[in-house]
């Protein structure tokens, strides 16, 4: 995929960027440049809410998701052979209702029966909660395309606690809370995908930023740095119709990518012409 003429490939863990040194830190040492892409995407973001970081899994990485597989595969694993059946066994918290949350909810929904059959499990004692602080699911969506992802979850089983925010998670579940109401979930997996920041590399480059996402210009430089363009999980771009920002989804960073690549060739031909 990389042809080694043209490209010189390094692979090496970014650890700092100095932009007016125009030089990137890596764990291989330091590289300097003319033109940066800033690409590093996403870390998990918790808010501050005590106890996701010790008792929620996450969906940051491959390794993660493994993990994450594996323990709810147990927990239907040992419902039966306990002496005493634990309803919080198959009972599963999702925090978040956004792209990532819905979409493992539809991975969850589907991989539930399988579940079910495989260790002889009534699927009505399974529950699946999803728990969203905002007024709606997939915010930044199209209304039409939102009732329809919750009704299609719905009929699969899925309940959802929309308006409502997670206040604390602990050892034995979850505790959630709408106006002065909380209520207490126990769930032995609480699954936490409601929310991303930017990388904090972006941050402690001193780049302005909300949540670690700089907003950039239409083409996709950072203002005041027109040698620095930041696309993926890292930027920030509205959206005027909505005056939103655009949602960070696999699909948008590879338009940023494909635009940036030729906003990229046009100012190199243009130096050297």
């Amino acid at each position: 995929m990389i042809n080694s003429s043209r490209v010189n490939f390094v692979q090496a863990t970014v650890e700092s960027i100095d932009k007016e040194a125009k030089k990137v830190v890596t764990s291989e040492g330091e590289l300097s440049y003319d033109y940066l892409v800033v690409a590093l995407g996403a870390v998990p973001e918790t808010f501050g809410i005590a106890g996701l970081k010790e008792y929620a899994f996450s969906i940051s990485n491959i390794n993660s998701a493994r993990q994450l597989r594996e323990h709810i595969e147990l927990q239907f694993a040992t419902y039966n052979t306990d002496a005493e059946k634990r309803p919080e066994r198959l009972t599963i918290v999702v925090g978040g209702a956004g792209f990532t949350g819905i979409e493992f909810l539809g991975e969850l929904g589907n991989r539930v029966p399988e579940l079910c059959k495989e260790y002889d499990i009534d699927q009505k004692d399974v529950r699946i909660i999803c728990v969203e602080a905002a007024p709606t699911a997939l915010p930044g969506f199209d209304p039409e395309l939102i009732d329809y992802a919750m009704n299609y979850l719905q009929g699969k089983g899925v309940e959802f606690k929309i308006g409502t925010a997670i206040k604390e998670c602990t050892p034995e579940g979850i505790i959630v809370g709408k106006d002065d109401d909380t209520e207490e979930i126990k769930a032995a997996t609480v699954v936490w995908a409601a929310g991303v920041r930017g990388n904090p590399i972006v941050e402690e480059a001193g780049f302005e930023n909300m949540r670690g996402r700089v907003k950039v210009s239409p083409d996709l430089r950072v203002p005041e740095n027109d040698d620095v363009f930041i696309i993926g999980d890292c930027s920030l771009i509205i959206n005027e119709e909505i005056n939103r920002p655009y949602p960070p989804t696999a699909q948008i960073a590879m338009q940023q990518g494909e635009t940036v690549a030729k906003n990229l060739a046009a100012l190199v031909k243009r130096r050297f012409s």
